[in-house]
């Protein structure tokens, strides 16, 4: 299996500067590759994505160097490998796969931050919001088992004033019944910006804004990694 490094990670808490905390990318053969790295103490998590691979990460800090394993979703070890982060700004990844070795440098490239506090009251709101991710967007999650298929539908609407909703409904069906939900639910709503490919949400009654995904576009559609795995919206 060739394997390309890219990691993305569903970022909800505060990320220091320093450190394996941040944004690292290499390009080999032509593809891009990122990393985005999360530490909690000597812990380090974060996914593994390339095409159709799709890993979970673990790892631990020893010093200069980490050491890990990429996990598929039931948590079974498909890689091993290790780390050194060189200087401030350079991360030499080593990967063992199949008993071959293969390593990568990267760079750099943005730090994760903490979300800013919401403006004072009465003050105008200037965060960020990337204009190409206003509109609604559309993601199913299906489902089959022995001859009865289930569909839940999702819609993120993203306005440019800031406002964001979430709507959603279940059909299905089988040999001889079906089953609709009827008109789109209101599931949530509040406020979004977007900064260095991170959405940050803040639903109606809290206080603070939290990182909810990271993102990026790939043939129009839009790809986000979160707690819940990778989804792929499409623009309605």
């Amino acid at each position: 299996m060739k394997i390309v490094l890219l990691f993305l990670l569903f970022a909800n808490v505060a990320i220091a500067q320093t450190g394996f905390n941040g944004m690292f990318s290499n390009t080999t053969e032509n593809v891009e590759a990122l990393i985005v790295l999360k530490a909690n103490g000597n812990s380090i998590t974060g996914t593994y994505d390339e095409g159709i691979y799709h890993f979970q990460i673990a790892a631990r800090i020893n010093g200069a160097n980490i050491y890990g394993t990429l996990n598929d979703d039931n948590g079974l070890v498909q890689a091993k490998f290790s780390g050194e982060l060189r200087g401030d700004n350079e991360l030499n990844i080593v990967l063992n796969v199949d008993g071959k070795q293969q390593a990568a440098m990267f760079t750099r490239v943005a730090e994760i931050v903490e979300a800013p506090p919401p403006p004072a009251t009465g003050a105008v709101d200037l965060r960020p919001r990337d204009a190409t991710l206003v509109g609604v967007w559309s993601y199913q999650n299906v489902m089959n088992s022995g001859g009865v298929s289930m569909a839940n539908a999702y819609y993120f609407l993203l306005e440019q004033n800031g406002m964001y909703k979430q709507f959603s409904k279940a059909v299905g069906g089988g040999a001889d019944w079906s089953y609709n939900s009827g008109d789109a639910e209101l599931s949530q709503q509040g406020n979004w910006y977007a900064e260095k490919n991170i959405l940050y949400l803040k639903p109606a009654g809290e206080a603070a804004y939290t990182a909810a995904a990271t993102y990026k576009f790939i043939d129009g559609k839009l790809i986000t990694e979160d707690v819940n795995g990778r989804q792929i919206w499409n623009k309605e």
